[in-house]
């Protein structure tokens, strides 16, 4: 059955068939993941804020390649519009993994006296993460940002939900 159905996809979308002799390729979102894992996990363990914030820098732009990827195959045409976000197939979120690494550089910019690194890893996350799906990044940057002197001129220019409110 499985081979039927991968068959049909072939022939609908004009596959060129078997190459015998060469392994398939796996899938891009398969082939980054082990690297995004090793990125996230180096931020984790790495002292030094400049590397974890071109740690937090890389994840990110891995995440937007991610979520540049169409599969149209799955979706009909004129429905793309009503997908607001392609829904991660990896078992963790890679955007949060990003937000963490973010995160994680800034605090260690504070404590390394790095104050305007760290101010620019909190501004990051506001600015970069919706405060409705990352909310715990957001409330930590937020107030992180809060304590650092001149931090203010990262905070961004529009109201967040819930943190203004007092919460």
């Amino acid at each position: 059955m499985l081979w039927r159905l991968c068959l049909m996809v072939v022939l609908i979308l004009g596959g060129s068939g078997c190459q015998s002799g060469t392994s398939p390729k796996p899938a891009s979102h398969e082939a980054s993941f082990s690297d995004l894992w090793k990125t996230y996990r180096h931020c984790q363990k790495s002292e030094d804020p400049r590397e974890m914030k071109a740690d937090a820098l890389r994840l990110d732009q891995t995440v937007e390649t991610l979520g540049d990827e169409k599969d149209r195959t799955l979706v009909p045409d004129g429905l793309e519009r009503l997908i607001l976000e392609k829904p991660s197939r990896l078992a963790v979120d890679p955007k949060a993994m990003a937000a963490s690494c973010a995160l994680l550089a800034g605090y260690q910019a504070r404590v390394a006296g790095q104050t305007g690194l760290a101010a620019e890893m909190f501004g990051h996350i506001l600015n970069k993460y919706p405060a409705t799906r990352y909310r715990y990044y957001v409330d930590q940057a937020y107030y992180a940002l809060q304590s650092i002197s001149g931090g203010e001129q990262f905070l961004p220019k529009h109201l967040l939900p819930a943190i203004d409110s007092g919460l």
